[in-house]
């Protein structure tokens, strides 16, 4: 009876214990994976629209200059028609060389039709920290002489000479330092589709109403570097619709001359860096190119030896990390019908979504200050194990928190059953002992006499206590039938230890 009573108070005890530890556990558990799913995921999308707003900034600053050099050209121009570069180097150029001086822009580039049918008919000018070009028939090389001289002078024909400038030591930033080389001039055709890529070379106008932002290009004669560039419309002095300007932004890692200040890239990298996230980051164009990546191994230009051709394709499995091409294909697929003409315009805000075996937050980045679309979507992607990882981890422990409950409790269930069943084993035996005993074969003075009288004093106890018991352990052990029927016998034992107790009594008194 006892090991069956301790068994039974052990497995009550545990059992208790244990719908209420996964009464509160599973609950908790599935809403605490939940919230704190939903958690990271705010996490991405919060990182997403900061490194969206800090890429923002660079190319809102570029718009917010581009107003201002367009307004300083404009007034060159109606100042000075005849030689309106001359105008603005000498009036504004040494104010537009220290914002130039600048992480966040590279290289100012003013242009217009000078001649429609000469070589080097494009005139204007390009100005960044460190070199300055003056172009126009008035600046590209005629002759063979004068070619080490720092003026602007003829030297070859068809080229037009690049001049470092910046010098920090120097009174004046604009002060010529060194001829670096000669930049080959183009016809007008040949320009307009390398920097400003639109327009009617044949009406000489550039359908350029508004600053808008296009997009990356190849930098360069023969090109070296990326820029994207925020085109402008200006004033020209001979043909009015054929000015425009241009502010660039470094995309690659490549630079004209080695001056670079911030690239997209350096941007993504940074980002990717202070973020708790193990991400990844990167920038599509519309037509599927890949602009920038966080992955400090991953190149966007593609070159040979000599050349540079442009911006990979993000797909390229060849020449783009397997996490980016095989993701941006997923993008493509979804949201571009399979092909590379996609619009990235204001459909993106940043939301969380699953695309294969990845979260993915995809935001749209159009700039405010010019009222254009950068045509570049920011995509970050966290693998779904980072996602769910904080929630396994809460899982794990609460799992171990439960173990440890659990056990605990099952050492003291074992005690909780030794305290129950010791007392009612010892009350049962002792009864037991009395009912055994043959009263007729006493005689007074006998030993066992006095130890019934001793056990009768404490019946009065013990049948209290089995009371006590009896009204307990039913609660207890509802369904113990075996824990009832010794109950049951004795209560019988000590009725029969009674009753003989009492005929002692007599038998001694007579």
């Amino acid at each position: 009876m006892q090991v069956t009573l301790k068994v039974t108070v052990m497995v009550f005890v545990l059992s208790l214990v244990a719908c209420a530890v996964m009464g509160v556990w599973a609950p908790s558990a599935v809403l605490a994976s939940d919230a704190l799913i939903e958690a990271r995921e705010d996490q991405m999308r919060s990182n997403t629209i900061s490194t969206g707003n800090r890429i923002l900034r660079y190319f809102q600053a570029a718009s917010k200059m581009s107003t201002g050099f367009a307004k300083s050209w404009n007034y060159s121009a109606v100042v000075n028609p005849s030689h309106p570069q001359e105008e603005f180097i000498e009036t504004y150029g040494r104010a537009v060389w220290s914002q130039l001086d600048q992480p966040e822009l590279t290289s100012l580039l003013i242009s217009f039709v000078e001649d429609p049918v000469s070589m080097c008919g494009i005139g204007g000018l390009v100005l960044s920290s460190k070199f300055l070009v003056m172009m126009g028939t008035r600046f590209s090389y005629q002759n063979n002489s004068n070619c080490s001289t720092l003026d602007f002078n003829a030297c070859r024909p068809g080229t037009a000479k690049i001049t470092r400038v910046g010098g920090a030591s120097t009174p004046d930033p604009l002060t010529p330092l060194a001829h670096l080389f000669s930049m080959p001039c183009l016809t007008v055709a040949e320009f307009w589709s390398v920097y400003l890529q639109k327009g009617s070379a044949e009406n000489l106008d550039t359908v350029l109403p508004r600053p808008e932002w296009g997009a990356p290009v190849p930098v360069g004669s023969p090109p070296v570097a990326i820029y994207k560039q925020i085109k402008f419309p200006i004033r020209a002095p001979g043909y009015p619709k054929s000015g425009f300007g241009a502010l660039g932004i470094r995309v690659g890692r490549s630079a004209v001359l080695g001056i670079g200040g911030v690239s997209l890239q350096d941007l993504l990298e940074e980002a990717a860096a202070v973020t708790k996230i193990p991400e990844i980051l990167f920038l599509l164009t519309s037509s599927g190119l890949l602009a920038a990546s966080s992955l400090p191994e991953q190149l966007v230009e593609v070159r040979d030896n000599t050349t540079l051709f442009g911006l990979t394709t993000a797909d390229n499995t060849s020449m783009v990390a397997e996490s980016i091409a095989s993701l941006s294909s997923e993008v493509f697929n979804k949201y571009c019908q399979g092909t590379r003409n996609c619009d990235w315009n204001s459909h993106f805000k940043g939301g969380v979504e699953v695309l294969g075996s990845r979260r993915v937050s995809l935001l749209s980045l159009f700039d405010d200050v010019a009222g254009s679309s950068l045509d570049l979507l920011l995509v970050m992607s966290v693998s779904e194990s980072e996602i769910v990882k904080p929630a396994t981890e809460l899982n794990e422990t609460l799992v171990i928190v439960s173990c440890s409950i659990l056990a605990c409790f099952a050492a003291a269930a074992v005690l909780l059953g030794w305290l129950i069943a010791t007392p009612v084993t010892v009350f049962t035996d002792k009864i037991h002992q009395c009912s055994l005993m043959e009263i007729e074969d006493l005689e007074p003075g006998h030993s066992s006499l006095s130890e019934i009288e001793a056990m009768n004093q404490s019946l009065v106890v013990l049948v209290e206590h089995l009371v006590l018991y009896k009204s307990f352990l039913p609660t207890l052990l509802l369904k113990d039938t075996t824990v009832e029927d010794d109950i049951a016998t004795s209560d019988e034992m000590v009725t029969d230890s009674a009753q003989l107790t009492v005929s002692g009594s007599e038998k001694r008194s007579s």
